[in-house]
C-alpha cells in the first residue's frame, strides 16, 4: 500500500514537472516572438507595403544618388515615391499658400516629388527625396527615439535661428521637430555625434545628401548676393548723383550771376585794358568748362546707375523664374 502510494505520487510529480517545462517553453517562445515582432514590426510592415513596387528609371537613379542604407531603401519602397506634374502634384500635395514653394510631400503613406526640370537646379530632386524620406523615417520613430533627438535638433535651431525661424513658423507647432529633422539631415553637414549616428541609419554618407542641397541652393544664394550688391551700389550712386546735381545747380547759378556781373561791368567800361577783360573772361570760360565736365560726369554716373538698375531688374526676374520653376502653385510660364 505504501509503495503504491509512493509510486503514484512520483508519477504525479514527474507529470507536473513536464507540464511546467512545456508551459515555460511556450511562454519563452511567446516572449521571444513578441519581442521580435515589436522590434521588427515597422520593417515587416514596410516590406509588405513596398512589395511589388517598381520605381521609374528616374526615381531609381535618385535613390542610387542618395546612397541609401538598407533601412532607408525599405522605407523608400514602402512609400513608393513618385514624380508628379503640376496638376497631379497639387492634387497630392495641396497648398493654399502660393508664396511657398512645396517641392515634395509625404502624406503619411506615399512620397510625391514635384517634377522640376530646370537645369540650373541640378540636385533639387535628390535633396527633396531625401527630405521626404526623413519625414517618413520620423513617422516610424518611437516617442523615446524622438525625445533623444530633440535636444540636438534644438541646438541646430538655436545656432541657425535667423534662417530657420521664418521657415519653421509656417508649419504647425506639432510638426516642428518633424520638419527640423528633415532640414537638419539634408542641409547641415556639421552635426552632433548623436545626429550623425542617427542619419547614418538612412544615408551611407550624409555629406553627399547635403551636397545635393548645396548644389541647387547656391544658385539662389548667388542671385541674392548679387542683388544685394547691386542694390547697395545703386543706392550709393543715387546719393552721389543727388549730391553732384546739387553742387552742379549751385555752380550754374553762381556762374550765371558772375556772367551777368561781368557783362554789366564790361558795358560800363569797368575794364581799363583788354588784358584784364580777357583774363576775367578766360576765368569764366574755365568755370563753364568745369561745369560741362561735371555735367558729363553726372550723366556718365547716371548711365552706369541705369545699367546697374537694369542688371538688378534682370536679377530679380531670373530669381523669380527659378522660384516659379519650383513652385507648383505659380502660373505656368507662357510658351514663346
Amino acid at each position: 500500500m505504501y509503495s503504491a502510494c509512493y509510486n503514484i505520487m512520483v508519477m504525479i510529480t514527474v507529470r507536473q514537472s513536464k507540464l511546467i517545462r512545456d508551459i515555460s517553453a511556450i511562454i519563452i517562445c511567446a516572449c521571444i516572438l513578441a519581442a521580435s515582432t515589436f522590434i521588427n514590426w515597422n520593417i515587416i510592415v514596410d516590406r509588405f507595403l513596398g512589395f511589388g513596387f517598381e520605381p521609374t528609371t528616374e526615381m531609381s537613379n535618385l535613390k542610387t544618388d542618395l546612397d541609401l542604407t538598407a533601412r532607408a531603401r525599405i522605407i523608400f519602397f514602402a512609400t513608393q515615391p513618385a514624380i508628379k506634374d503640376r496638376r497631379a502634384f497639387n492634387q497630392a500635395c495641396s497648398s493654399s499658400v502660393s508664396e511657398v514653394s512645396i517641392l515634395g510631400c509625404y502624406d503619411g503613406r506615399f512620397i510625391f516629388l514635384y517634377d522640376i526640370n530646370n537645369p540650373e537646379l541640378a540636385g533639387i530632386k535628390q535633396s527633396t527625396l531625401a527630405h521626404e524620406l526623413l519625414h517618413a523615417a520620423w513617422d516610424r520613430l518611437s516617442t523615446s527615439d524622438r525625445s533623444r533627438l530633440e535636444p540636438d535638433l534644438d541646438a541646430i535651431y538655436e545656432a541657425n535661428f535667423d534662417s530657420l525661424q521664418s521657415r519653421l513658423k509656417l508649419y504647425p507647432e506639432s510638426s516642428f521637430y518633424d520638419e527640423l529633422h528633415s532640414i537638419a539631415g539634408t542641409e547641415f553637414a556639421s552635426l552632433s555625434d548623436n545626429l550623425k549616428k542617427h542619419y547614418a541609419e538612412y544615408f551611407n554618407d550624409q555629406n553627399v545628401v547635403v551636397s545635393f542641397f548645396d548644389k541647387y541652393n547656391i544658385k539662389f544664394k548667388e542671385l541674392k548676393a548679387e542683388a544685394e550688391a547691386l542694390y547697395e551700389q545703386i543706392d550709393i550712386n543715387q546719393e552721389l548723383i543727388k549730391a553732384k546735381v546739387a553742387n552742379y545747380d549751385d555752380a550754374v547759378n553762381d556762374l550765371a550771376a558772375a556772367i551777368i556781373d561781368f557783362n554789366r561791368r564790361a558795358e560800363s567800361g569797368y575794364f581799363t585794358s583788354t588784358a584784364a577783360f580777357n583774363a576775367e573772361r578766360a576765368t569764366l570760360i574755365a568755370r563753364q568748362q568745369e561745369l560741362e565736365r561735371l555735367y558729363n560726369e553726372i550723366a556718365a554716373l547716371a548711365d552706369d546707375t541705369n545699367g546697374l538698375i537694369e542688371q538688378y531688374n534682370n536679377n530679380i526676374a531670373r530669381t523669380q523664374l527659378l522660384l516659379d520653376s519650383v513652385n507648383s502653385n505659380a502660373p505656368p510660364t507662357p510658351e514663346v
